[in-house]
Formats: structure tokens, sequence, C-alpha cells
């Protein structure tokens, strides 16, 4: 039933009064403190703005959880739930609704990707000077390494005295 004006009283039962201040007025809560909901979608979309603004009046020792919930429309678990991403990460957790990893991990994390990048680098020094080299090795190996099987020569003089003789 639509109420007539749009400060009639809407009678709830007392455990779901939204407004518990409303039933000192007189009314237990009027129809212009009601809020309809009529897109059809189940979920509501809470900006970060206003989930920010929302878990600040929770800040407040005076407040409870969930009156602030009730006054607002949010159900209390998830208000908790918001409250817990924003002490733990802060307003970027709470509108990107978020796990909170640890300024601590973080920074093992970091250090982690330092020591690796580090031993990365090392390793490259390692296989550039080895490479350098590797040219060098070559050359000696040819010049002066007599291998029984070329009849006590060098790759170099074992070849030399093929095309010599060709």
């Amino acid at each position: 039933m639509q109420p007539e004006s749009s400060n009639a009283c809407v009678d709830f039962p007392r455990s779901n009064n939204p407004d518990p201040e409303a039933s000192q007025r007189g009314c237990p809560i009027t129809a212009s403190e009601i809020e309809i909901i009529t897109d059809g979608d189940r979920r509501r979309r809470w900006t970060a703005a206003e989930k920010l603004r929302i878990v600040e009046e929770t800040l407040d020792d005076r407040a409870s959880i969930s009156v602030v919930a009730r006054r607002n429309g949010v159900a209390p678990n998830l208000l908790y739930r918001w409250r817990r991403l924003m002490l733990e990460g802060g307003s970027v957790a709470v509108s990107e609704d978020d796990d909170v990893i640890s300024n601590k991990v973080v920074r093992q994390l970091e250090d982690r990707v330092r020591e690796l990048e580090r031993q990365l680098g090392r390793k490259t020094l390692e296989a550039e000077t080895v490479l350098g080299l590797i040219g060098g090795w070559i050359e000696d190996y040819n010049d002066n390494h007599p291998h029984s099987g070329l009849k006590m020569r060098s790759p170099r003089e074992f070849i030399a005295a093929q095309t010599a003789t060709a």
C-alpha cells in the first residue's frame, strides 16, 4: 500500500527498524526515510568515495558499525570488510576490493627481486667474459696443443702439413 504523503508513517517491526530514534518521534519510520531500489539489480555499486566516507564514519569511537551500516543501507558484514581492508591497506584496497599484502611482505619481495637482478647481472658478466675468452682458447689450442691422433702435432700444424702435401 502506497503512503498518501511523503511523511506518512510506515510501521516496521521493532527489530527491523532502520531508525530506532524514529519511534521517539511518534512514528516508527516515515516513508521519506525509505530508499526504494527499482533498477532490478541485486547488487548496489559503491564508489570508492562512498566506501571511504562510510568507513570513516565507523572510525569514530562513538559510532557503532551496525548503526552506521543501517544508516547508509550497507550490510554490516560488508562494512566490516571495507573497514578491515582500509585499516590494512588504505583507500586503494577499499576502492579495488582486493586483498591486502603487508608492507613487510612487499619489502621482502622487493629485496628478493633486487637479489635476483644482482645475480642475473653477475651471471651475464660471467657469460660475456667466457665468450670473450673462447676465441683465445681456440687459438691457443690450435697453436700449442699437440694431439696423439694428429701425430703429436697441433691442429694448425697438422692442417698445414696436409695442405702442403696435397
